[in-house]
């Protein structure tokens, strides 16, 4: 059986306490930066103004509304947010320990509200950018339905919406979607 010599062990580590390093030296300084010289700008700039790398995500998209809500063994996070695409909906399932999100493009969620409130078979939708499907199913936990992006990488990302919550995240849903439009309204 191969395993890998110790140095290569030491350097593995090694790399990750460097890389630990950066990241707290950016987030020391970064704050000032942010504040001063580099308002708007995206972490490769910052790297190359302060001399050193990092492989650590900084810049999350800014999140404008929230909402959340549970169920019985569910947790469910409605989040409107704004990157460098626009503003969306991310919608997230936590579910035993485990995160399943989907994002739903501005433009798209008042077609996927109608649909979903009309709470009538199975649906598929061509966004303005991507895809999405609505899917109504049952087992022997009861009913529940299926809201699916297909993402930018192809792979389909899925939340599954129990019939006890259903008209909580529809209301959730809704409300996110009147915050977009009051805020596309405040723009225009």
């Amino acid at each position: 059986m191969w395993c890998r010599p110790r140095f290569v062990k030491k350097i593995l580590l090694d790399s990750l306490l460097q890389e630990m390093s950066i990241f707290m030296r950016i987030r020391s300084v970064l704050p000032t930066v942010r504040r001063t010289v580099l308002p708007s700008i995206r972490l490769p700039q910052i790297q190359q103004t302060l001399g050193f790398t990092s492989s650590n995500p900084l810049f999350y998209d800014r999140e404008l509304m929230s909402d959340r809500f549970e169920g019985i063994t569910k947790k469910f996070f409605i989040d409107v947010k704004e990157g460098q695409d626009g503003k969306y909906i991310k919608i997230s399932e936590l579910n035993s320990g485990r995160r399943y999100t989907l994002q739903i493009l501005g433009e798209d969620v008042g077609t996927l509200c109608d649909l979903l409130e009309q709470n009538t078979g199975d649906h598929n939708v061509e966004g303005t950018h991507r895809r999405y499907s609505i899917r109504q199913n049952s087992n022997l936990g009861g009913r529940y339905t299926e809201l699916i992006e297909e993402g930018k990488d192809g792979r389909p990302h899925r939340v599954t919406i129990p019939e006890e919550n259903f008209h909580r995240f529809l209301q959730g849903l809704k409300d996110m979607n009147r915050f977009l439009c009051e805020e596309n309204d405040k723009l225009a």
